[in-house]
């Protein structure tokens, strides 16, 4: 499985987080934040397959690979997991289906950072289809 990630506007810009935060969440916060910022505006990770399952054309996880990448500075960024979580909402605005995908990775063997984002689901092509083209490359 391979995950581009691309920062448009620069690691400043990055989501970092996504949820309900409380005032003393700041300094994690800020900490999570930190690893974020030694990506590259352009980076490119990899999970061979055998370590990914794919559960329906949205949903998938990968957990570890040995993959590692040199992120701004000559920082070693390292990825744990890439997984993604389908999303329903149902409220004034009508229905929605939304897929979250999220990548964990640690920095210099040491800050664990994540990225959270989420788009509308039929913004997203088959993974079923991405999985069969891929599977035994990695």
């Amino acid at each position: 499985m391979i995950a581009k990630v691309y920062l448009h506007h620069g690691p400043e810009f990055a989501p970092v987080f996504q949820g309900i935060a409380i005032f003393r969440d700041f300094p994690i916060l800020q900490d999570q934040a930190k690893g974020v910022l030694k990506l590259k505006n352009a980076m490119t990770f990899r999970w061979p397959m055998k370590k990914c399952k794919v559960t329906d054309a949205i949903r998938f996880q990968c957990f570890g690979t040995e993959d590692e990448q040199d992120g701004v500075d000559g920082a070693k960024v390292k990825p744990f997991a890439l997984y993604s979580t389908r999303i329903w909402e149902d409220s004034i605005a009508g229905k929605l289906e939304s897929v979250a995908i999220r990548l964990t990775f640690t920095v210099d063997k040491k800050e664990s950072s994540a990225i959270d984002m989420k788009y509308p689901a039929n913004n997203c092509s088959s993974l079923q289809q991405a999985e069969e083209s891929l599977r035994g490359k990695f």
